[in-house]
């Protein structure tokens, strides 16, 4: 029996002369990879562009027991968001998110909120024009997601955060490869408390402060969280 699903693009592995791999976040088989055929193909009737990262499409496909691969019979955009048409930041952005969010996904765990977290940020996306904290406020709420907020906040006595130990302490308490100090400590201790910085930061404080968020989901989970994209974020934002 045909089943249809609605899922987030998170990566693609060309697959012959015109098919894809197509690994996609759905809203009923969490983290699921489909076989498109012809996807590639010449003309009108190509579909590649349809499996952008984090593109919002509908698949439909015949559910069998113990499958890790599924054929798409149909695919379609499920959500079109249009800023990402005429925004040339917002595409870099997402790609960003894809690559996250397939590094953060494993063994099934916590996919539903996942979907429902993806959907809410491509929304946001979609309607913000000032992205200078995107990235970062999008790692901290992966951070939310599985459990790994810290504890405790920037003040004169805990200006420093530790990355191994998940929480605010004393200045020079931990080890150089584990500490987060000066700006980029305050507006890491912003982000966990507030969300919405509260002062201005400068790139390099806020390029350096999404690489230490990486490098805290990477420390608690168990390595896999390893980021290519970042770098292309910091051609863009550059203000």
């Amino acid at each position: 029996m045909e089943e249809t699903c609605h899922g987030f693009v998170l990566k693609t592995i060309p697959y012959g002369d015109t098919g894809l791999i197509v690994k996609i976040l759905t809203d009923t088989m969490g983290a699921t990879s489909f076989m498109v055929s012809n996807a590639k193909r010449r003309g009108k009737s190509s579909k590649a562009g349809l499996f952008s990262p984090m593109s919002h499409v509908s698949i439909t496909f015949v559910r069998k027991e113990n499958r890790d691969l599924y054929g798409a019979k149909q695919t379609n955009i499920h959500h079109m968001y249009s800023s990402l048409l005429t925004d040339m930041r917002k595409p870099l952005v997402s790609v960003y998110m894809a690559e996250a969010l397939y590094k953060a996904i494993s063994e099934r765990t916590h996919e539903d909120e996942l979907y429902l977290y993806a959907e809410a940020q491509m929304e946001k996306l979609d309607a913000m024009d000032n992205l200078q904290h995107f990235a970062q406020q999008f790692l901290v709420g992966l951070i939310d997601i599985f459990g790994f907020i810290p504890h405790g906040e920037y003040t004169k006595q805990t200006p420093e955060f530790s990355l191994n130990e998940s929480t605010f302490v004393p200045a020079f308490a931990s080890e150089p490869a584990f500490a987060i100090r000066d700006e980029a400590a305050r507006y890491l201790s912003e982000l966990f408390t507030h969300h919405e910085p509260e002062q201005h930061y400068s790139r390099e404080t806020r390029q350096e402060t999404r690489r230490r968020l990486e490098d805290y989901l990477k420390l608690h989970l168990d390595g896999r969280f390893t980021l290519l994209s970042g770098e292309v974020l910091e051609s863009v934002f550059d203000e």
